[in-house]
């Protein structure tokens, strides 16, 4: 009798770093699933400081029938600048593939079940996701679901335009019909190492090979929390400051491997770089956005240079109509024109 473990049908891919605080609801979703299928749990602890390796080694203990394939680096990767999941995703061996980070959870025991009873019963979709409840850990907004749970008129049915158009969904709610494990759909070649984010990009490259749909309910919970990486990251002059290549390359590629125009989206996010760079005064960042996105530059430049200049005018045009003697009608003619409320 062969101890060889079946081939699993779908594999959970997991991110944890320092997620001590939220990592057991996040290990209690998986092990919870009820499948009539193989599972695998490719779980990556990136050196984590605190006891996150830990709780991970006493689940691999505890749940010794689930096929878990645990990682536990002795130096941070992110720290060194290095794409873990490009090391690990290609060695997922599921047919489909489910992503859930350390800080997140899943809250429905069936959820992956009705993913892939789907999936299995419509090849022509490449994606199954459901809604989420967004939290806040530190309440500075309300929970709310994401995306709205269907209603019975609607078909939740997307396709790879709309997927383009930015975020539909939370990720730790999709299951993928995995395409990298398909011999004409490699990896590196559809998935760029300088991007950010891969969330999205894993979103546009499976929504090339199939449509989405959103089943009914709200199965996990995405976590904000100071510790995550886009924790107020749109706020942040520092975040575009320290990941402008990654962000400015992704619509670059994506445009690439898509087909589609991400021109606009382009423009916007070099534009938010050069006001954080602006603002913080990084005239290096400046002059390399300067170089490396010549035209994008120019037109964004031009845009608030006229913007400055309209704005001095009026400034000007304001103090001469208060300060010099106008009959009263027409001074206020002026003024309303110019948008300024005489006090």
């Amino acid at each position: 009798m062969s101890n060889t473990p079946p081939q699993p049908l779908l594999s959970i891919y997991s991110l944890v770093y320092n997620h001590e605080n939220f990592i057991r609801q996040c290990l209690d979703g998986f092990v919870m699933q009820k499948t009539n299928f193989p599972i695998e749990i490719l779980i990556h602890d990136d050196a984590s400081t605190d006891k996150s390796a830990d709780i991970i080694r006493e689940y691999v203990e505890r749940y010794p029938h689930i096929q878990w394939r645990p990682i536990y680096q002795t130096e941070n990767q992110y720290s060194q600048g290095k794409r873990v999941d490009l090391n690990l995703l290609p060695k997922v061996r599921g047919k489909y593939v489910a992503f859930c980070e350390g800080d997140d959870y899943w809250t429905d025991p069936l959820k992956l079940q009705k993913q892939v009873d789907f999936l299995e019963a419509n090849p022509d979709f490449s994606i199954c996701y459901h809604s989420a409840r967004m939290t806040w850990e530190d309440g500075e907004q309300p929970e709310h679901i994401f995306p709205r749970d269907l209603k019975p008129s609607q078909s939740g049915i997307m396709e790879l335009k709309t997927i383009a158009e930015g975020t539909q969904y939370a990720t730790n709610s999709v299951v993928y019909r995995w395409c990298f494990n398909q011999t004409d759909y490699r990896f590196e070649e559809h998935f760029p190492e300088n991007i950010f984010p891969g969330d999205l990009m894993m979103d546009l490259c499976h929504a090339m090979r199939g449509k989405a749909k959103q089943l009914p309910g709200c199965m996990s919970v995405y976590r904000r929390h100071s510790g995550g990486v886009w924790f107020n990251a749109e706020l942040s002059d520092s975040f575009f400051i320290k990941s402008y290549k990654h962000l400015i390359n992704f619509y670059i590629q994506a445009e690439r491997i898509t087909g589609l125009n991400f021109s606009v989206q382009r423009r916007a996010m070099i534009e938010d770089c050069i006001l954080a760079s602006m603002t913080t005064g990084n005239g290096e960042l400046l002059n390399e956005l300067k170089q490396s996105h010549p035209e994008d530059f120019d037109i964004i430049t031009r845009h608030y240079t006229k913007a400055a200049r309209i704005a001095a005018a009026k400034s000007l045009l304001s103090t001469t109509v208060r300060t010099v003697p106008f009959m009263p009608f027409v001074k206020k003619k002026i003024l309303n024109y110019l948008k300024i409320n005489e006090k």
